[in-house]
């Protein structure tokens, strides 16, 4: 891998719309991780206020787990990561959601899925980590 070229983190990008375009390169529906330096500040800003991408960053240690073409995982994800991906969706974004409101409004688990490069998550494991989501908010 080259030197970073700025001093940015690693970053896992899903988009809504496959093929836009933001920070210069066409992002997809599947994950996507970047390499830390890959953006520059200004982009990873452009990249993070963008509501048709979920942007999150990803520890170093993550990078070599990266799944460029967002193949799907084997492993099974924990709670704490499907806690940590329903936080990074964006809640205007109607399409990570299913539909209804209140407390019937709940994300999608193929969204979840995806912020986490293809890791399995099922409905109970995002029932769960909602209900930690809701409580932590009441």
């Amino acid at each position: 891998m080259a030197s970073p070229t700025h001093n940015t983190p690693a970053l896992r990008i899903v988009s809504v719309k496959e093929g836009f375009r933001r920070a210069g390169v066409s992002h997809g529906k599947n994950p996507k991780d970047w390499p830390a330096g890959h953006f520059s500040p200004a982009q990873v800003e452009q990249l993070k206020a963008e509501k048709m991408l979920t942007v999150i960053e990803i520890p170093a240690t993550d990078e070599s787990k990266a799944k460029p073409e967002g193949g799907a995982g084997d492993d099974k994800a924990t709670l704490e990561e499907v806690v940590a991906a329903i936080k990074s969706l964006d809640p205007a974004n109607a399409e990570l959601w299913t539909k209804g409101s209140g407390d019937n409004r709940k994300p999608q688990v193929q969204a979840v899925a995806a912020v986490l490069g293809g890791k399995q998550v099922n409905n109970k494991q995002r029932d769960g980590a909602w209900a930690i989501i809701c409580k932590d908010n009441s």
